[in-house]
């Protein structure tokens, strides 16, 4: 069994229509998919704001404006079998370059944690 430890981290609801940007993953033990905003950990002396902004740049390679905390949850689960424990900091924000918003992007990857990401925002027909 892992360590047993509180994770904080911040994760943007990218808005845009009536659709969020999230990305999808797998849990091997319960044979599902999940899905979730993009964003991750906040490192030790970093802001939630910068921890955002790095995270973006990280995950897609784009920069982000306007960002507007939405509050903060605290989400008790189970993934890939194991108990987890987050402080999750919500927040809004804009791509700064539009064009992203008329973009589908599959097959991204990030660390090989995750899998290909749904991009639930944009434009469908």
């Amino acid at each position: 069994m892992k360590q047993q430890k509180i994770r904080t981290l911040v994760l943007c609801l990218f808005r845009h229509q009536d659709r969020i940007l999230v990305s999808r993953d797998y849990d091997s033990v319960k044979q599902s998919d999940y899905y979730r905003p993009l964003g991750g950990g906040i490192e030790f002396g970093e802001t939630s704001r910068d921890a955002l902004i790095r995270e973006i740049r990280e995950e897609l390679g784009a920069e982000i404006e306007q960002l507007t905390w939405l509050g903060t949850l605290e989400n008790l689960f189970t993934l890939e079998g194991e108990p987890g424990h987050e402080i999750v900091l919500i927040y809004d924000a804009q791509f700064c370059d539009r064009t992203l918003y008329t973009l589908v992007w599959t097959n991204w990857h990030h660390n090989n944690a995750q899998q290909d990401a749904i991009k639930n925002l944009l434009n469908r027909s």
